[in-house]
């Protein structure tokens, strides 16, 4: 394990907590769309983002929107004041189309290497 971790092909270790037993009973999909992706716009986006600790992944994604968000809220309305306070609030955000998750088809699982 030593030389895995010192190679960076394990880069770290995380405990699995079940979002539900610590009061997050929503899981939102987000995706945005930006204005603007000129000089230092995307920086400031992203980093608007990672400030943001209901946001537990975000991807930069190549097609129809520019980032997808994968958000943890306590309920509905939390997630609403997320949205309208924080979400709204990143420079550059043209369109946030979210989905919410209605269960778990298939939990995060290792990596498929061999």
């Amino acid at each position: 394990m030593r030389r895995l971790e010192e190679s960076g092909v394990v880069a770290g270790y995380t405990a699995v907590v079940d979002p539900a037993s610590v009061g997050l009973d929503i899981t939102a999909f987000v995706r945005l769309r930006l204005d603007s992706h000129g000089t230092g716009v995307v920086e400031r986006v992203e980093e608007a983002i990672r400030r943001i600790p209901e946001v537990t992944e975000a991807f930069l994604l190549a097609g129809d929107h520019d980032y997808l968000l994968k958000v943890a809220a306590r309920s509905f309305p939390a997630y609403e004041e997320l949205m309208r306070a924080k979400l709204r609030a990143i420079p550059a955000v043209s369109s946030i189309e979210t989905t919410f998750a209605i269960s778990v088809t298939k939990p995060s699982s290792p990596l498929p290497v061999d």
